[in-house]
């Protein structure tokens, strides 16, 4: 039998990430800490005040706080930057530091602090307020470590020479990480998203691409396009020079063209999400399809009309309607592999039902019985489809 009762674990995690939500704005407010020398605040953040503090270690980030929950954290959300580093040698291993050397991150849980520098040995230096409160405020602390990450492999001594859309890019990359549920929820929205003029990602402010979903989503997938960062974070060169250089296959001689530019970037996008992993449906969609399958269309008293599935068996002996039943199950099968972990107890209670249609040795009582046993499986998806969004809800 194509279809099997048997009953599947879902694994709660992967259910969430599967409706996870795409990079929230950056909330964590960007007051500034006094310059050095300062007299305001500068001893209550000094680097000395450190050895009060909790520390951890990863392999990119030094951080220290005056919270134990905090540094445990926030040194999650830097290991999540790091493999995204480490996932994709292709964009960053010649930029990459030597081990040892790390983004010195102080984390405070007064609000409005942010400050990013460099010390004379070029060692990067962050002081940030953190909120785990919400998933915007984790989102946020992940964009700066992010930032600090990429201003850690940059030669310049400016924050701002960190381009804002890769920064968000690489955030929002080291969210979606390696779990599909974000993949396929990541792709199926950018087939929605719109493409963008290239100059406008590049040029994109933080506060453009924290409010922009759809700029985010380009810049996203403008990162994955580039065969290197090298030439985006070349702070000699204009955006036009750089997206040139970028793409010499487009521009041999080095000079951008508007118009070459967003013909290209429009059919690269759209190449690139076609060609991602389609993977397995969100909930709502293998609903649809599961609901789908249960209507056939048929010709009653000259008119047609919708009926379910168990309407038909008295006429199972019917080729017509065996006919029906029987593309029915090829379309449903083909459907099969990509169902929601949610629906998959529910497609194959039904895929056996319509199996066992056209099985002249099952009796109209057994077939009765197994769409009974569709039905059960079906209410069963819908309610846990509503306790997974509840909670999904409550965790924002």
């Amino acid at each position: 039998m194509i279809f099997l009762r048997e009953k599947i674990a879902v694994p709660a995690a992967f259910l969430c990430a599967a409706t996870a939500s795409t990079l929230a704005a950056p909330d964590v407010p960007a007051k500034e800490i006094p310059p050095e020398g300062s007299a305001e605040n500068v001893e209550e953040i000094s680097p000395e005040s450190t050895e009060k503090f909790s520390g951890a270690r990863t392999e990119y980030f030094e951080l220290s706080s005056d919270s134990p929950t905090a540094v445990k954290q926030a040194a999650e959300l830097a290991r999540e930057v790091e493999t995204y580093f480490v996932r994709n040698p292709r964009l960053w291993k010649v930029l990459l530091p030597p081990a040892g050397f790390r983004v010195r991150a102080e984390l405070f849980s007064q609000p409005g602090i942010f400050r990013l520098s460099k010390n004379e040995d070029n060692f990067v230096t962050l002081f940030l307020s953190v909120d785990f409160s919400e998933a915007a405020a984790r989102d946020a602390i992940r964009l700066r470590l992010a930032q600090a990450m990429i201003f850690n492999l940059v030669p310049g001594k400016n924050p701002t020479d960190v381009p804002a859309w890769i920064a968000f890019a690489v955030a929002e990359e080291s969210r979606i990480g390696s779990m599909p549920g974000r993949r396929i929820f990541l792709q199926k929205k950018s087939r929605q998203t719109p493409v963008l003029p290239p100059l406008s990602i590049l040029g994109a402010t933080g506060t453009a691409l924290s409010r922009d979903d759809s700029l985010r989503t380009n810049a996203l997938w403008l990162l994955r396009a580039s065969p290197n960062v090298f030439h985006f974070l070349d702070t000699e060169k204009t955006d036009e020079e750089k997206f040139a250089a970028a793409f010499p296959q487009i521009f041999p001689e080095g000079k951008y063209e508007e118009h070459a530019a967003r013909k290209f970037w429009n059919a690269r996008f759209h190449r690139l999400v076609a060609a991602a992993p389609s993977g397995i449906d969100l909930p709502e969609e293998s609903q649809r399809v599961f609901d789908n399958a249960l209507l056939f269309l048929i010709e009653k008293d000259g008119d047609e009309a919708r009926v379910l599935a168990s309407d038909l068996v008295e006429f199972r002996l019917n080729e017509d309607i065996r006919r029906l039943v029987s593309e029915k199950l090829s379309e449903f099968s083909a459907h099969f592999r990509k169902v929601n972990p949610v629906w998959h107890n529910a497609f194959a209670e039904y895929g056996l039902f319509l199996e066992m249609f056209g099985n002249p040795d099952v009796d109209n009582e057994t077939l009765a019985a197994q769409w009974d046993k569709a039905v059960l499986a079906r209410n069963d998806a819908l309610t846990l489809s509503r306790d997974l969004r509840r909670a999904l809800d409550s965790a924002k």
